[in-house]
């Protein structure tokens, strides 16, 4: 059975990307800050993690492997959005920010690399912003 990994999978294009690759039969991993007991199937494994904090992420990398060696495909699609104004917004909105929507693909891919280098069909997906594309006030 083929496996994923998905970061940020229990809401919106992440809990979609989740669904789609069991319905495709993979063995699915995700990360999420809290548990969605709705979200259930047998080839699920949800994982209660902060991926704004380092060593949260790499700990969710290493409970992955040692339940999965072998990971087909890593989607990092975890992110958050803090609209504000520069002078205005909470002080640590930006940290948030940058650890969640950039350091955690950094990490979870550093992390989870030895698994991928095991597939013999690898693919690493980065899930992206709008706003990365098309700046818009307070972004």
């Amino acid at each position: 059975m083929k496996v994923a990994v998905v970061s940020g999978g229990t809401k919106g294009i992440g809990r979609a990307i989740s669904e789609l690759l069991l319905e495709k039969d993979f063995f699915v991993h995700i990360s999420a800050r809290n548990i969605d007991e709705t979200f259930n199937d047998d080839n699920l494994m949800q994982h209660q993690i902060d991926m704004s904090i380092k060593e949260e992420t790499q700990k969710f990398a290493k409970a992955v492997l040692d339940y999965s060696p072998t990971i087909d495909i890593l989607v990092n699609n975890v992110g958050v959005f803090m609209p504000g104004k520069l002078m205005e917004e909470e002080d640590g909105n930006f940290e948030a920010q940058i650890n969640t929507n950039l350091a955690s693909t950094y990490h979870l891919t550093r992390s989870i690399m030895p698994g991928i280098k095991r597939s013999n069909t690898p693919y690493i997906f980065n899930i992206c912003s709008t706003a990365s594309i098309t700046p818009y006030l307070n972004g």
